[in-house]
């Protein structure tokens, strides 16, 4: 069953391989072959002019369209990745217009990157990484995230992003 927001409210979890989408580099191409994703979240609310990319890059990385454009925007505007479901926290019901859940993420995600939160004990192979940033980033405004998650930084403990 999918499920279609009209109005264009939503917060999208889209994982991609990792490294540059054309002529990735030698260690990308082999992280993308043993099964390496990159995840990163695509936030929209019209009604609140929230329309953006949010990514862990080393720093957090916040992209518009139009904006400068990043891996993640190219692979996105060449549909080149997969979504893992996000279900909105249930307090977010009848808040079509206010856009709750997705102010929470992108605000939370700015104070992250205003403050220039860095992830300590990153390992792109073990976690955490981006893909435990993602997935904590929506856990952390009271989403859960459902369906395979990547290989690598997935399951680590909230504990190890320090927030």
């Amino acid at each position: 069953m999918t499920y279609i927001d009209e109005l264009g409210l939503k917060v999208e979890l889209r994982c991609r391989s990792v490294g540059a989408p054309h002529n990735p580099d030698v260690r990308s191409r082999a992280a993308s072959a043993l099964g390496g994703e990159h995840c990163f979240l695509r936030v929209t609310c019209p009604f609140n002019k929230i329309n953006s990319f949010i990514s862990y890059l080393g720093p957090v990385v916040i992209t518009s369209p139009g904006g400068k454009p990043n891996n993640d925007t190219q692979y996105s505007r060449e549909l080149r990745y997969r979504t893992i479901p996000v279900t909105p926290p249930p307090d977010n019901s009848g808040d079509c217009l206010g856009c709750k859940f997705e102010k929470c993420v992108d605000t939370f995600a700015r104070v992250l990157q205003a403050t220039g939160y860095t992830m300590p004990n990153y390992s792109a192979v073990l976690g955490p990484n981006s893909n435990t940033f993602a997935r904590r980033l929506v856990e952390e405004c009271g989403a859960s995230v459902g369906g395979p998650g990547p290989l690598t930084g997935w399951n680590n403990p909230p504990s190890e992003l320090g927030f």
